[in-house]
């Protein structure tokens, strides 16, 4: 199997639920293994999404917004409906921004701590996991019009961009093996999400078949 999700907690919403399906889905189609972590808790804090693969660690705050996003680095960010109000973004919490910055700090001390846990010897002095990438991902897409201000720090995708980002991007200084990128969510306490990790397997009808009668 291309992609296995694991979770702290299944999600709550049912538009984080299909967010999550959906990537996988795209995912799974391509070479080699896929990490999908949703919904856990490292340092105190809960981690939206986290994406591992031979040569990448993504760090990813997800957001659901029907309409156009308007933002930047310290402002609030807002969503813009087909009617043209504005309602803000995360009212009364930190701009995605900031949240995914806060998510990396978090995750990177964890890996960088676990090092000897994770990796070889050899490797636990070369691999640097600072290089892991933050983004920011608009589910189900970063409609035309939206204007986000970030800077080099954190990427702005929509869902239906991020499996081509992944296949393209990379962080410096990470190269594991599949052993080595299953010993992550080991390390968190992680849980194996059945339900959609079978229908991945095919063992269940996919999501966008109709059953023949």
């Amino acid at each position: 199997m291309a992609v296995q999700v694991w979770i702290g907690e299944k999600p709550e919403h049912p538009n984080e639920r299909r967010a999550i399906m959906a990537l996988a889905r795209g995912l799974d189609r391509l070479d080699g293994l896929y990490l999908i972590l949703a919904d856990f808790t490292v340092g105190g804090r809960t981690i939206d999404l986290v994406i591992v693969k031979q040569d990448g660690v993504f760090i990813i705050e997800l957001k659901h917004c029907d309409g156009k996003v308007f933002g930047d680095v310290n402002g609030p960010w807002f969503v813009e409906g087909s009617n043209g109000e504005r309602k803000r973004l995360n009212p009364g919490r930190k701009n995605p921004y900031n949240q995914v910055i806060s998510y990396y700090y978090n995750l990177v001390n964890f890996l960088n701590d676990h090092r000897a846990e994770l990796l070889s010897p050899q490797k636990a002095k070369t691999i640097d996991f600072r290089t892991c990438r933050r983004l920011v991902v608009i589910a189900p897409t970063l409609q035309e019009g939206s204007r986000v201000e970030t800077d080099w720090k954190v990427d702005l995708k929509g869902l239906d961009e991020l499996p081509a980002y992944l296949v393209t991007e990379r962080s410096s200084e990470i190269d594991l093996t599949d052993e080595e990128m299953l010993r992550i969510p080991e390390l968190l306490h992680l849980t194996r999400w059945t339900e959609i990790n079978t229908l991945l397997a095919g063992v269940l009808p996919r999501l966008d078949e109709t059953p023949v009668t």
